[in-house]
């Protein structure tokens, strides 16, 4: 009998619970970014080609760069502290100053 993947995680966390032991969680980071870029890059580059079968090379740059921000913004949770608006800000952030909730 085949277990969907829900239904393996489910009896994981099953058998786990039942023994008592502590569970942890290890994400394989490198693995959820590398997939998230490259499907931003898939994505971008349908885009740039939507209306138009040669882009320049600026377009394509743009359409890649807003599609793989938004893979990663699927991903990963930033906070309000860091602005971030292009791919280049991901790379380099730029703290904003925090206002001292007192004030």
């Amino acid at each position: 009998m085949l277990l969907s993947s829900w239904q393996r995680i489910r009896a994981f966390i099953k058998k786990y619970e039942s023994e008592k032991k502590p569970m942890f969680v290890k994400f394989r980071v490198h693995n959820i970014l590398e997939r998230a870029i490259e499907d931003g890059i898939e994505l971008g580059m349908n885009r740039a080609h939507k209306h138009t079968d040669t882009p320049d090379h600026d377009l394509i740059k743009q359409k890649i760069e807003d599609a793989i921000m938004e893979q990663l913004w699927e991903v990963i949770d930033m906070t309000e502290s860091i602005k971030v608006e292009t791919m280049s800000d991901f790379l380099n952030p730029r703290r904003e100053d925090v206002k001292d909730k007192d004030a």
